[in-house]
């Protein structure tokens, strides 16, 4: 499995999402824009309350997704080192890890490939390990590759 392919796959999914968020985003704003006040001024006050709030949590997602963007001239300069860091992709003896960005599983060339943040209980366990360590987070298990 080829790290570079990896980084595509995300690099594509945060950017659709990015997109998917901006769309929703403009639509919250013009749904603001165009709500009319009516004679009954409380159910306009709290209909635009919870728009505003909508339109809040929508930004954070993006703002999120945007800092995950940002973070791939990182991940992408990591190359060549034995040792599990920020950017790895490890190949361990319960499955393969991308360590860098909280997406969950991906599907990448048929293998399931599950990207976790740096702070997830695995990563703390197998950062600054190398291949042929071994580490132990509910059972015994073993770093099989580093990329």
């Amino acid at each position: 499995m080829n790290k570079a392919l990896i980084l595509a796959k995300a690099k594509t999914v945060l950017t659709s999402k990015q997109q998917d968020l901006l769309a929703m985003l403009d639509d919250l704003n013009d749904g603001l824009a165009n709500d009319t006040k009516s004679s009954a001024g409380d159910k306009y006050e709290t209909s635009r309350a919870m728009s505003q709030q909508e339109i809040d949590k929508v930004s954070v997602q993006l703002q999120e997704v945007k800092r995950q963007l940002a973070l791939f001239p990182l991940l992408e300069s990591n190359t060549g080192n034995l040792l599990i860091e920020n950017g790895s992709l490890v190949e361990t003896t319960t499955g393969l890890f991308f360590i860098g960005l909280p997406l969950g599983q991906l599907e990448v060339e048929g293998k399931a490939v599950f990207c976790i943040s740096p702070t997830a209980p695995l990563a703390q366990k197998i950062l600054g390990k190398k291949a042929g360590d071994t580490y132990e987070l509910a059972g015994m298990y073993t770093v099989l590759r580093v990329e």
